[in-house]
């Protein structure tokens, strides 16, 4: 009898085991799971561009350069693209020599470029802009006077060399996911007096724009400034504009006091019976998509969800302390939502809404939570993003790579690169302004 007890008693101990073992395997190949430290990134030294590499130096960060993409980024977890291979080949071919670190940083960075991530690229230490206020509109670099207003004026050279061989340079270097992205590099780096050396405009002497008009071409001198412009502004805050509207100015993705008075003021006024309610995402470059979700949830709204592809590796492992540094797990989108009928959402964006501020456009786009007005962003609406930075040893060169893929949740627009905005709102305009009107 005792016997016959024992055998049972294994039995189910067994049975225990093996489920247990099941279930163990089943949440390893479809979770995330954290054992090891997180050792976070820092730099092991700084960037010398005129430094001599030798060609063994240049081989071994091509090595890792290449290893360091290829087991990281998620895109190579689908086929590899005829760019991609094209690309690769080239890098291989024009590194097999000894060269300075500035010519290394330009092939890593033509390499990098291939796979079209705005999160992926290496790091430019461009300190010195041209003190100019163009824009890259319609294959045009046109001119804006400093209050915004566009000027009937395009740049058509820089100390005589044509503004379409600086494009081909920046196309070159810099990583575009659309068109806007495209427009955004090439008004931004043509300032930049590494890049302008680069397409071979002489820096060594006065800088001069041959601009076009309706009265034809004319010189312009324009001067470097030390510091390129800057208009980040990470603030986060609330007003009410009246008794019926509250504005959110959203700098920045970051959960904190500010955000936490926001959600609280929202939450306040959505149970006082407001209307309308503005979030400023424009100049967002993102961060933590929870203080979206955290404004959402404060207006009763509940947005869809992201879908997203991890994929593990051993430089994913050292950042996040990841038991796995192989392989992937998946999370599926979903655009079920919860709506507020009663409150008139708007999201102002514009093409240097990024990242996790890009998430709560699209958030509300797929939703149909609101009303998205401005301009379109600069990144994808599903995208690449969650960046481990890493360095390369000899060149000291230091990037930062995508290893994760993000789903919008309606999947049936997943191959779209661009989230037009419901209204589009031009450069000259004030988007702000116009919903006011729109409201009274």
């Amino acid at each position: 009898m005792r016997k016959k007890k024992l055998k049972v008693l294994g039995r189910i101990l067994g049975c225990v085991i093996a489920l247990l073992g099941v279930v163990l395997i089943y949440v390893y190949n479809s979770y995330p799971i954290c054992t090891y430290v997180p050792k976070p990134y820092n730099s092991a030294g700084n960037v010398v561009l005129d430094k001599k590499m030798t060609n063994l130096e240049v081989k071994m960060d091509v090595e890792k350069m290449i290893d360091i993409m290829e087991n990281t980024h998620p895109i190579f977890l689908e086929k590899q693209t005829e760019r991609y291979k094209e690309a690769k080949e080239k890098f291989l071919k024009e590194t097999n020599k000894s060269m300075v670190v500035g010519e290394f940083q330009r092939a890593v960075s033509r390499y990098l470029v291939s796979i079209e991530d705005g999160h992926t690229q290496l790091y430019w230490k461009e300190d010195q802009y041209l003190n100019i206020n163009w824009r890259y509109l319609n294959g045009n670099l046109v001119m804006f006077s400093d209050d915004g207003k566009q000027i009937d004026k395009v740049v058509t050279k820089i100390n005589g060399v044509q503004i379409n061989k600086v494009m081909d340079t920046i196309k070159d270097l810099f990583p575009a996911e659309n068109y806007v992205a495209e427009n955004i590099n090439n008004a931004k780096y043509s300032k930049g007096k590494m890049v302008l050396t680069y397409s071979g405009v002489d820096c060594s002497k006065d800088i001069l724009l041959t601009e076009k008009g309706k009265d034809g071409e004319e010189n312009v001198k324009v001067e470097f400034n030390k510091v390129k412009d800057n208009d980040t502004d990470y603030e986060i805050s609330s007003r009410k504009i009246d008794g019926k509207t509250i504005y959110v100015k959203l700098g920045v993705c970051e959960v904190n006091k500010d955000l936490n008075n926001v959600v609280e003021d929202l939450s306040q006024a959505v149970s006082n019976g407001i209307k309308n309610v503005i979030i400023d995402v424009r100049n967002n470059p993102g961060g933590n998509s929870k203080a979206c979700d955290m404004l959402l949830d404060s207006l009763k709204m509940k947005p869809g969800r992201y879908g997203s592809i991890i994929r593990f590796s051993s430089l994913a492992q050292e950042r996040h302390g990841f038991l796995r540094k192989s392989g992937y797990v998946s999370f599926k989108s979903s655009n079920d939502v919860v709506k507020n009928k009663d409150i008139k959402l708007y999201v102002i964006t514009n093409e240097k809404t990024f990242s996790s501020a890009q998430m709560l456009a699209t958030w509300v786009k797929d939703g149909k939570l609101g009303t998205i007005v401005g301009q379109p962003s600069s990144n994808m609406p599903s995208s690449f993003g969650d960046v481990l930075g890493f360095q390369l040893d000899n060149s000291k060169l230091q990037g930062q790579i995508s290893f994760k893929k993000w789903i919008r949740p309606d999947k049936t627009k997943e191959a779209e690169r661009v989230l037009e905005p419901d209204i589009y709102v031009d450069y000259s305009e004030d988007a702000l302004s116009m919903i006011l009107d729109k409201i009274k």
